[in-house]
């Protein structure tokens, strides 16, 4: 008889290959650290064109269709498709988390920004902001959004 168990392994994501350009526009930004920050499917990509290495956001469960850098160049926002869409703040250095928009959009978010709101440049105020389409109105916007702040204040 077969053992049925599930093996005792891991999947590891080692290289994500390709972009999405289709349907998509201004998806690709240079970090801080000189680092390219896109997306493709699901994944957010922070590649390292000096080593060759590729990081990866991983906090979304449907394609990302839309992406935004802070003004600082550290802090990236990005929006999924799908039938509860949200939105992502993470930190281009470490790929985590910082902050999570949920429950505002219908089908998705199809273009993001940081809001500068007219504050001198080392005042900035870092919220993140979007346009629901369908619902013709502004969603709820987060921020300010500032690093290590799971809330986004």
């Amino acid at each position: 008889m077969a053992d049925r168990t599930a093996p005792n392994c891991h999947l590891r994501l080692e290289w994500v290959y390709g972009y999405r350009g289709h349907q998509c526009r201004n998806n690709l930004y240079y970090t801080a650290a000189k680092e390219i920050v896109y997306f493709v499917a699901g994944v957010g990509v922070v590649y390292n064109t000096r080593e060759h290495k590729q990081k990866f956001f991983l906090g979304h469960n449907d394609d990302i269709i839309s992406l935004a850098l802070h003004p600082e160049r550290v802090l990236v926002a990005t929006g999924q498709v799908g039938k509860e869409p949200y939105i992502c703040v993470w930190d281009s250095y470490t790929v985590q988390i910082v902050s999570i928009l949920k429950d505002v959009h219908s089908h998705g978010i199809a273009c993001l920004a940081f809001d500068l709101e007219g504050q001198p440049r080392s005042q900035r105020s870092g919220t993140a902001c979007s346009f629901d389409r369908h619902r013709l109105e502004m969603a709820p916007c987060v921020g300010p959004v500032r690093p290590g702040d799971p809330n986004g204040k």
